[in-house]
């Protein structure tokens, strides 16, 4: 087993080499374009590059002992200095269709999902707002009709031998069963209200047990309709004006759903035009969102969703020699300890998946 790893390691080496050696750069280090985009790439007061890109690059670098250097390139120019050949490797690369056409992009080093940022709303009133909509209304009648079928069951049974507690009479009989289920589920259980009989009392230990998961599905419920985040805002952006960055895969993946898109050049004009008010949300990556909306000092909630999922990589020109060395290289860098400790660092605690 060693042996085999030793063998796969000394390829590894071989196979950079030979990439270089066959593009013509074995007499100088591999040239690597690295382009803003937190919190994938993000460049530091003396010049330094941090991020998940820079870092696992650093990680494949030092395991297949090549040398290079980072070339700073704008957004908008990294793609086109990968084409042209003005550099070996560029990152972080989001791979999209338009991208591949033009340049390989590698195995992916995290999976980034849409991100939707919405102003910051008063904790009170999404609840009241949920507690007032159809949705609430139909669960307490769906309630109210369970605790009554359940006091109904405990009156029928108690009525004759605790008609002190459980009236004869239907009216005021069913009434009572409907508070003793009421206080019973809600655990509150003033005591004015008890059965007696060995049948009664097998009911009201039957409710008690199936009343803790009524009233843990009704607490959820109520948190749910109290959100506005979560699935309800992604299900309902038709209808919102939407602000997305220019030529991003937001704004593909919008474009045909959403009536009224409006695209920004940058991130930070966008979160202006939020914060401003002209538009309703902001879309875009959501750990880019993230990351900007806290350098920028705004205050939005960000609602994370499952929609258009992108993958960020490495690009590398067509049919270039490293882009089969990078992927190899690049799963077995991220497997290993140090790989899983820069992937948690930066993204694993968000909840997506990282492949």
């Amino acid at each position: 087993m060693r042996v085999a790893l030793i063998v796969v390691a000394l390829l590894g080496l071989a196979g950079m080499a030979a990439a270089q050696e066959d593009s013509g750069r074995a007499d100088r280090p591999v040239r690597v374009g690295v382009t803003e985009m937190a919190p994938y790439a993000t460049r530091t007061g003396d010049e330094a590059w941090m991020g998940l890109a820079p870092e696992i690059w650093r990680l494949i670098a030092e395991r297949e002992g090549v040398a290079y250097d980072l070339v700073p390139l704008e957004p908008s120019e990294i793609v086109g200095a990968v084409e042209a050949g003005d550099v070996d490797l560029a990152m972080p690369i989001p791979a999209s269709l338009s991208v591949l056409d033009r340049i390989d992009v590698s195995l992916p080093i995290h999976t980034a999902k849409l991100g939707l940022a919405t102003p910051e709303r008063s904790s009170i009133l999404p609840v009241v707002t949920g507690l007032l909509s159809l949705d609430f209304l139909r669960v307490v009648l769906a309630l109210s009709a369970l605790l009554l079928a359940v006091g109904a069951v405990l009156w029928a049974i108690e009525r004759r031998k605790n008609e002190e507690m459980f009236s004869r009479r239907p009216l005021r009989g069913l009434g009572d069963g409907f508070w003793w289920a009421g206080v019973t589920l809600t655990t509150i259980g003033y005591g004015d209200k008890a059965p007696i009989t060995f049948t009664g009392r097998a009911v009201a230990m039957l409710w008690m047990l199936v009343g803790l998961a009524v009233s843990s599905a009704l607490t959820a419920t109520i948190v749910t309709l109290a959100d506005t985040g979560g699935t309800n805002l992604s299900k309902n952006l038709p209808g919102r004006t939407i602000g997305v960055i220019e030529g991003s895969n937001a704004e593909a993946f919008l474009e045909d759903r959403v009536d009224d898109l409006r695209p920004y050049t940058d991130m930070t004009l966008m979160l202006e035009a939020l914060d401003a008010g002209d538009i309703e949300i902001a879309a875009g990556e959501r750990l880019g969102l993230e990351a900007s909306i806290d350098d920028g000092g705004f205050s939005f909630d960000v609602q994370a969703t499952v929609l258009d999922p992108v993958m960020i990589g490495f690009g590398t020109a067509k049919g270039s020699d490293l882009s089969g060395v990078i992927d190899r290289v690049l799963l077995e860098t991220i497997n290993g300890e140090a790989g899983w400790r820069t992937l948690h660092g930066y993204v694993a605690t968000d909840g997506t998946g990282l492949f």
